[in-house]
């Protein structure tokens, strides 16, 4: 499975010419590696089931999405160290409370950010 381009990635508003907002980020030798491109939509149809974003939504998503690596490290990082937590029976996740009734299984609650981050890291990983 191929990796996705290392960190770290940057917005850039109307720097570049290819978009009026972009992500990215350094690779290469070249600094301005197109990641993803977020455009205005020059017309918005409902009908269609277009709709316009403002100027400030583009932003915060490039914003968000060029944290995206930032966030599948530091969702890794947690579950790293929850996976270090001591176990054994008695044991309770600290973010579900959940109590570890077997030495070979821990059922956390199905709302547990631990599932949650797995999720997510699976997601990015293309593992989902």
């Amino acid at each position: 499975m191929t990796e996705h381009t290392p960190e770290p990635w940057r917005t850039s508003i109307g720097e570049l010419m290819y978009g009026q907002y972009d992500v990215l980020a350094a690779k290469g030798g070249f600094p301005n590696v197109g990641i993803a491109r977020l455009v205005t939509v020059e017309f918005s149809s409902t009908a269609l089931g277009s709709v316009a974003l403002c100027r400030e939504e583009l932003a915060a998503n490039g914003r968000l999405i060029a944290a995206s690596p930032k966030l599948l490290a530091a969702c890794e990082a947690l579950l790293m160290d929850h996976n270090l937590f001591p176990r054994g029976v008695g044991w309770v996740c600290p973010f579900c409370q959940t109590e570890c009734v077997s030495m070979l299984h821990h059922k956390h609650d199905e709302d547990c950010p631990v599932l949650a981050a797995r999720k997510v890291i699976a997601e990015a990983k293309g593992i989902a």
